[in-house]
């Protein structure tokens, strides 16, 4: 699997062409310039954004889409400021009426080696593989090889998955490594929500999320 930061972000090559003048003019004080990674993140995003999840692949059309919110370090830890990513994009659709949240996160990073640590660190045991969060308030399942369930045929993916259960809420997390990429998947409501909804489960909705990821890369 080629990386994916290096398939999106093109060479620049920037040519510089000397002009000589006879009187100085004052020059207008020039805005910042963006930097390359500025540019390299924005590509990343212009990439991502199409392929969040839907509310078409939830099948739920009472979801209105809002912008993706930092759950927080339940355990600890906060992966983003171990190891800092190239591009972010994430999307989170809920139902008042059904009472559920569907949250996707991506992950793009500067190595495959980089990924691979960040997501050690998100299933590791001061991640989601954490028995109680840091206040005590939520409870977290023993962590689950799901890779199997959501890698297309031929794809080498890693795939943890986790319950979080707190006072009235029960959160299920599906976390995705493939290459320098990581997909985080967050599907969450009361108990009673999360056991009468209809549609796709969190799983599901990972394979959906990660079958799209590929299906998007160019040289794939």
């Amino acid at each position: 699997m080629r990386r994916l930061a290096l398939l999106l972000v093109p060479l620049l090559v920037v040519a510089t062409v000397g002009v000589s003048c006879s009187k100085a003019k004052p020059k207008a004080k020039a805005a910042p310039k963006e930097t390359q990674a500025q540019k390299d993140h924005d590509t990343i995003l212009k990439f991502l954004a199409p392929i969040l999840v839907t509310k078409e692949d939830i099948k739920g059309p009472s979801f209105l889409a809002f912008k993706a919110k930092d759950f927080g370090a339940p355990c600890g830890l906060n992966v983003d400021d171990l190891y800092p990513t190239e591009g972010k994009a994430g999307v989170q659709l809920a139902s008042a009426s059904v009472g559920i949240a569907v949250q996707e996160v991506i992950r793009v990073y500067g190595s495959v080696k980089a990924a691979a640590l960040a997501y050690n660190a998100l299933i590791g045991p001061t991640g989601y593989g954490c028995k109680k969060s840091k206040d005590g308030k939520i409870t977290i399942t023993e962590g689950r090889d799901v890779s199997d369930k959501v890698a297309p045929k031929g794809t080498t993916v890693h795939a943890g998955g986790f319950v979080l259960t707190g006072a009235n809420e029960q959160d299920a997390f599906v976390i995705m490594y493939l290459s320098d990429t990581i997909i985080t998947f967050q599907y969450a409501g009361t108990p009673q929500a999360v056991t009468s909804a209809q549609g796709p489960t969190a799983v599901d909705l990972a394979k959906i999320a990660l079958a799209k990821l590929i299906e998007a890369l160019p040289n794939k």
